[in-house]
């Protein structure tokens, strides 16, 4: 009776112990929530915004005058276009110049280049919302006006919200992405976000003969858009509403999720960072950017 009496004691210890034992966390990536719902009525499209992601290095001469592009972009369409600019290893012209202080590279744009592009052979170049031209979703800079002018005027059926907020103290966003579809879509798409980085001021070189950096580099030269983290799985982002074989017109799907930045360097500045979402198809050869938008990390 005693020994019977003692394993049950041990027994319920044991019980105990395992219910008050903590649940294993993921410390290697961010947390997030998934929800959905539907909303009446069916809202209004919202005008597509055409992602850029752009392709480019510190020691590309040609490079800065394809920024200058894309900012023209940016300036006759305000608010409709999202520019992530991507600095890969393993390609000569993004090594830094010499004498550099940042280093731009990034391994989760290395993993884009050669994931999702199939490796990037020649710089400047870029991805416009991953529309083909000619074969490739990679495009030399005289195809970028042709396809984003296409692009611009797109409806895929999708709407994209992205709001962030910020901890100071646990150096930690929160992320809110609300995906709304406004037609019935039976592609599969995921969820991609990023995080950018404007205001880095480094060497950028620039073509001989330059009147203004006639020693071919530019001492002084702000960087924009530099990724500097993603949020979700890279490089194809996370899955959406994966289990529904159609996304009904007033679907939502809210994808909540928290984000400290990562320690690396150059130091990561987070008043000069922004929020980069986007939805993708992935259904084969069609890869395309069917909605995106940015807000800024701390609001």
């Amino acid at each position: 009776m005693t020994k019977s009496l003692a394993a049950i004691a041990l027994g319920l210890i044991t019980l105990l112990g395992c219910k008050e034992k903590a649940p294993l966390i993921n410390f290697g990536a961010p947390l997030s929530t998934d929800t959905s719902y539907i909303i009446t009525p069916i809202p209004a499209a919202d005008p597509h915004s055409v992602l850029i992601e752009e392709f480019t290095g510190q020691s590309c001469p040609n490079c800065p005058a394809a920024h200058e592009t894309i900012k023209g972009f940016e300036a006759a369409n305000p608010g409709r276009v999202n520019v992530i600019a991507m600095y890969k290893y393993s390609f000569p012209q993004t090594i830094p110049p010499h004498g550099y202080k940042y280093d731009l590279r990034d391994s989760a744009a290395t993993n884009v280049a050669d994931k999702v592009y199939s490796s990037v052979g020649f710089m400047p170049s870029a991805g416009v919302d991953r529309i083909p031209s000619g074969g490739s979703i990679l495009l030399t800079s005289s195809l970028w006006a042709g396809v984003f002018s296409s692009a611009l005027a797109a409806d895929y059926g999708v709407n994209l919200k992205v709001t962030s907020s910020w901890d100071s103290s646990s150096q930690q966003a929160t992320i809110i992405a609300l995906v709304t579809y406004t037609k019935a879509v039976s592609t599969l798409q995921n969820l991609s976000i990023a995080i950018v980085e404007d205001g880095m001021v480094d060497k950028q070189e620039y073509p001989g003969g330059d009147p203004n950096f006639p020693s071919g580099v530019n001492d002084a030269y702000k960087f924009t858009n530099v990724l500097r983290g993603v949020v979700t799985a890279s490089p194809w982002g996370d899955p959406i509403l994966q289990n529904m074989t159609t996304k009904e017109a007033g679907r939502v799907s809210q994808r909540v999720y928290t984000y400290k930045l990562k320690t690396k360097s150059p130091a990561i500045v987070p008043a000069k960072c922004r929020v980069v979402a986007f939805v993708s198809n992935v259904n084969g050869s069609d890869i395309k950017v069917v909605q995106s938008t940015q807000t800024k990390l701390i609001p």
